[in-house]
């Protein structure tokens, strides 16, 4: 089965994805409680959720079950895989409550923007320890995927949502930013 995505490639969108996460949520926390760019918490509240979904998504379809079948049972592999899904549904409950927030600004409410920019950088914090711990991942991995790990990738390319935004929206921010 040819899903036309490479799992090596996926890994890597994803990666750059999460990290241009991150950038906003530590550019936003930097400018609260000062001026709100609404953009930038649209953009955050449609796509923080979407994004870690399809994240933890693709590792517990894809990526985990092709490390824990390389490497069997060893007691270190299944450890990590073991904490990076706890952190998966953690970080789950941490977004939905940054959405909560983020909607609130987007009312107008902005009473709550230093527990807001508290709640960014403990977020950005865990996430980026989460980022750490994956790395560990990528030395578990097989130089060449099987035909059974590639039918993985296409079962999950196949049944996942589909993210209900374009991966340039962070980009195109960091960009026009930039410029002024």
């Amino acid at each position: 089965m040819d899903s036309g995505v490479d799992i090596r490639a996926q890994i890597a969108a994803d990666a750059l994805l999460q990290e241009e996460i991150n950038r906003a949520l530590e550019d936003f926390a930097r400018s609260l409680p000062g001026a709100t760019d609404l953009r930038l918490v649209r953009v955050l509240t449609r796509t923080l959720e979407p994004s870690w979904t399809e994240h933890a998504s693709f590792q517990d379809h894809v990526v985990f079950p092709i490390v824990a079948d390389l490497n069997g049972d060893a007691k270190d592999i299944t450890g990590v895989i073991d904490r990076l899904r706890g952190e998966h549904a953690d970080l789950a409950e941490r977004h939905s409550e940054l959405r909560e927030h983020l909607e609130s600004l987007l009312d107008g409410d902005h009473s709550q923007a230093r527990t807001l920019a508290s709640l960014l950088r403990s977020s950005v914090e865990l996430r980026s320890r989460h980022f750490d711990a994956e790395a560990a991942l990528a030395g578990w991995l097989p130089g060449f995927f099987t035909p059974s790990d590639l039918a993985l990738l296409g079962r999950w390319v196949a049944n996942r949502p589909k993210p209900p935004f374009p991966l340039s929206l962070f980009n195109q921010r960091r960009r026009r930013s930039a410029r002024n």
